[in-house]
């Protein structure tokens, strides 16, 4: 066969390679280029398809002569040799170079873009690159000293490094700062005393200080609004400092002003936000487009932090911009100056690299290394770690053989008598409950989680399973869409209830939430949500925005989420989004105890897959001066 002819687009068509979207989309390129060569309709679906899976381009001289990875297609075709698929895309006129405006972006690396990711990525690394050579950041050392040693009081008393006193000081002696840590690490407790350090600052200097707390999801913004708040209450301050801490989170579209059926927002480059310091909660979560428009509406003097863990899962949407940043600064290793400023200020501080330029981006980027939710011989803990060193056989082995805190369980496909007890325990107790707020706490002590939404292992097919079982063990009556007991998860934000994307409560009956027993007999139902501040709303069913069921949900729903107990379902068969980042996305929403529903040979896979998303920012971000 002439080897053209395997990307000929009625093959790709026969073969499934591609999608109607990605298809149609080269079809209308095509037709712009005019041109039908086949080379080039190959490259546009496929930098269409890798653009929907993630990913800001394509690396060509990653993929040139091989076949595509297994789990993204469905054909024994390959790609083109280098040399003619370089000169193919070169000779296109609709493929030009980086600053051309032309759909696709062919740079000199071999990365080709769709434009509008070339662009997004050119524009997040400048404007990181502008925050770099501020330095007017008006600091009282003296005054910073002395609160870090009343915040910080058991600091150099050991020899282990305090990486959370570190990550202040970075980030009060830096315009740009970002703090990577595991659950556990203690990131919201190094961002309360980083608040406070602030307005002791301000108080100081008699100026008033603007603070955002954001969050990719509504759900998120509840969970740091609860986090700041427990967190605060234990700080050596003055109250008036404790006072002044912000304890109100939202989304960042919410904070950029979202324009209704627009891409852009109220807030943008034109039209900045005031606002002197913004803290971005699970920034993993936050995709290349939305954290260029975030910096794009900051004005030029404002301070940013960037909160996540680099290990979970990236963004639904395109790019992986912390893990590209972190990425970008590796080897660790702060510069020798920004490391002798660190050492004005605490006894202990990291080894400096000399090889590390002054005012780069390798002085703002460090990981909070200490989980206090995990010690040495927690089995999460230690499974964690084994992920995410694709130790597979190190990973199945403790799960086979867990440690004595009966953190770990493996369950073999099969035991549905097993998994049937397991999930009408860990449900029973908030079914069982006599007040909305305690269904509502306890709710949360149990959740299934799966990769996928549809098919056997998927998240419908798990709801309706566990409805089934809870139904049998007579604490349930379904029958109706709205039956007491029903979890439910909002699917899309409703500004005007300030319900949101991510948002669970419980169809309860009316009573639960009086506090006059009296009133027992009344029978209406309501949708019962928790408030940050530990209280209840509650709302008619008939007004609640697009929702379903949430007895099981995806791993990616779950994050910025935690549950006493998980039940981990993967799928019988390989599948794409198996990989390590899910499974240690999963096993961290768990406090205590993880269950994985599991195929030991596609459990070692998954462990063994790491998720890397190709991205040309990290290579735009080192090369800031």
């Amino acid at each position: 066969m002439n080897p053209s002819a395997l990307y000929n687009l009625d093959d790709l068509r026969n073969d499934k390679v591609f999608s109607s979207l990605d298809l149609h989309f080269a079809d209308f390129i095509l037709q712009l280029a005019q041109s039908d060569d086949p080379v080039l309709a190959f490259s546009i679906a496929l930098v269409s398809q890798w653009a929907a899976r993630g990913h800001s381009c394509v690396s060509l001289p990653a993929l040139a002569g091989q076949a595509l990875p297994v789990e993204q297609i469905q054909s024994s075709g390959c790609c083109p040799e280098q040399t003619l698929w370089l000169e193919t895309l070169e000779d296109s006129a609709v493929v030009g170079k980086p600053g051309d405006y032309q759909p696709l972006i062919l740079d000199p690396q071999g990365r080709l873009y769709l434009q509008r990711y070339w662009l997004h990525e050119q524009q997040l690394a400048k404007l990181i690159q502008q925050r770099f050579h501020r330095t007017n950041l008006h600091v009282d050392e003296a005054l910073l000293r002395q609160s870090l040693k009343r915040l910080f009081p058991n600091s150099g008393k050991n020899k282990a490094l305090d990486w959370q006193q570190i990550a202040v000081l970075v980030a009060m002696l830096r315009p740009f700062c970002v703090i990577s840590g595991g659950p556990g690490t203690g990131k919201t407790t190094t961002v309360v005393k980083l608040l406070a350090l602030l307005l002791e600052q301000a108080h100081t200097q008699n100026k008033p200080l603007s603070i955002a707390l954001l969050t990719p999801t509504g759900k998120a913004a509840v969970r740091l609004q609860e986090s700041i708040n427990a967190s605060r209450q234990q700080l050596a301050c003055h109250e008036h400092i404790r006072a002044a801490i912000p304890t109100e989170a939202a989304t960042i579209h919410r904070w950029l002003g979202t324009i209704p059926g627009s891409p852009h927002f109220r807030f943008n480059a034109d039209n900045p936000r005031p606002v002197d310091v913004v803290i971005v909660d699970e920034a993993s979560m936050v995709d290349l487009m939305l954290m260029t428009r975030l910096l794009q509406a900051l004005p030029s003097h404002t301070r940013l932090i960037l909160l996540g863990d680099k290990d979970q899962l990236a963004s639904v949407e395109t790019g992986a911009v912390l893990g590209d940043l972190y990425s970008a600064a590796q080897p660790s290793g702060f510069s020798p100056s920004f490391s002798s400023h660190l050492a004005d200020f605490l006894p202990q501080i990291p080894e400096p690299n000399p090889d590390t330029p002054a005012a780069s981006l390798q002085d703002s980027v460090l990981q909070l290394h200490k989980s206090y939710r995990f010690d040495s011989r927690s089995g999460i803990g230690q499974l964690a770690k084994r992920m995410n060193t694709g130790d597979s056989w190190g990973a199945f082995n403790l799960l086979k053989q867990p440690p004595p805190d009966n953190s770990l369980h493996w369950i073999e496909p099969g035991a549905e008598d097993s998994i049937r007890d397991q999930v009408i325990q860990g449900f029973q107790t908030y079914l069982e409950a006599n007040t909305a707020q305690t269904a509502l706490s306890t709710f949360n002590q149990f959740r299934v989680l799966c990769a996928h939404r549809e098919g056997e292992a998927g998240v419908r097919h798990w709801n309706q399973q566990i409805e089934s079982w809870l139904e049998q063990a007579g604490l349930l009556q379904t029958g109706t869409a709205w039956y007491i007991g029903r979890p439910v998860m909002i699917l899309r934000n409703d500004y005007q209830l300030k319900l949101f994307n991510g948002d669970i409560g419980l169809i309860l009956p009316e009573h639960l939430l009086a506090t006059d027993k009296t009133s027992k007999q009344q029978q209406r139902l309501v949708a019962c949500f928790p408030t940050p501040e530990g209280g209840l709303r509650y709302f008619s069913p008939l007004r609640l925005p697009a929702h379903e069921t949430a007895f099981a949900m995806t791993v990616h729903k779950s994050q910025g989420s935690e549950f006493n107990k998980i039940l981990l379902v993967l799928p019988a068969s390989p599948s794409p989004v198996l990989s390590r980042e899910l499974l240690y996305t999963a096993i961290t929403r768990a406090r205590q105890q993880v269950q994985i529903l599991s195929h030991a040979s596609l459990f070692r896979q998954a462990v063994s897959h790491r998720l890397q998303r190709t991205s040309g920012l990290g290579d735009a971000l080192l090369s800031l001066k």
